[in-house]
C-alpha cells in the first residue's frame, strides 16, 4: 500500500510539474509569438508564402487563446480568420519594410474589420451629465452652443469664435469637447 501511495504521488507530481503547460506561450503577446515563429529574412524575400498554413493556424490559435475568443459558427470563425490573416499580412509586411520608422503589433482587435472597429471604438460619445454641463456653461461666448444634440451625430457645427485674442494655452476640458480615454494600455 505504501508503494502504491508513493507511485501515485510521483505520477501526480509529474503530471502537474513534469510536462510543459498547454499555455506555455500564453505569457507572450501575440506579436512576440508571431516574431518567434517567423523567419523575417525569409519573409522579406518570399512574403506570406514563407509562412505555411500550420504556422498561420498556430498563430491564429494563440490569438484566440490569448484573447479568449470563441465564435458561434464555423462561418463566423472563417470570416474572423480571414480578417486576422489580412491583418497579420499587413503587420508583417509593414514591420519588414525598412523605410518604416515604426513597428506595428497585432492586438486584441486583429479579428475585427476596420468597419467594426470604427463603429464600436471611434466617435465622440457624450453622456447625459456632460451634455447637461455643456448647457450650463453656454453663457461663455466661446463655449459650445446650447443645443448639444449634434454630439450624437459626430461633432458640433463649426462657427467662428467672437474672441479676437489668441490664447497661449487653452484647456479643451473646460469646454467639454474632449472625451475620456477609452482603451489605452
Amino acid at each position: 500500500m505504501k508503494l502504491f501511495s508513493i507511485i501515485f504521488l510521483a505520477i501526480y507530481v509529474f503530471g502537474i510539474f513534469g510536462k510543459p503547460s498547454e499555455d506555455s506561450h500564453n505569457d507572450k503577446s501575440v506579436q512576440e509569438y508571431v516574431d518567434s515563429l517567423v523567419d523575417h529574412d525569409k519573409f522579406k524575400s518570399k512574403g506570406m508564402h514563407s509562412l505555411n498554413d500550420t504556422t498561420i493556424k498556430n498563430i491564429w490559435s494563440h490569438f484566440k487563446s490569448k484573447h479568449n475568443r470563441s465564435y458561434h459558427s464555423s462561418e463566423e470563425e472563417n470570416k474572423r480568420f480571414d480578417t486576422f490573416h489580412g491583418h497579420l499580412k499587413y503587420v508583417l509586411e509593414s514591420n519588414n519594410n525598412e523605410t518604416c520608422t515604426f513597428k506595428l503589433e497585432l492586438n486584441d482587435y486583429a479579428d475585427w474589420t476596420v468597419e467594426e472597429f470604427k463603429a464600436k471604438k471611434t466617435g465622440l460619445k457624450v453622456d447625459s451629465i456632460t451634455k447637461r454641463n455643456a448647457r450650463d456653461i453656454g453663457k461663455d461666448e466661446d463655449s459650445l452652443p446650447e443645443n448639444t444634440d449634434n454630439f450624437d451625430e459626430g461633432r458640433p457645427p463649426m462657427r467662428r469664435l467672437k474672441r479676437q485674442t489668441v490664447y497661449t494655452s487653452f484647456d479643451w476640458r473646460s469646454k467639454y469637447v474632449v472625451s475620456s480615454v477609452k482603451d489605452q494600455k
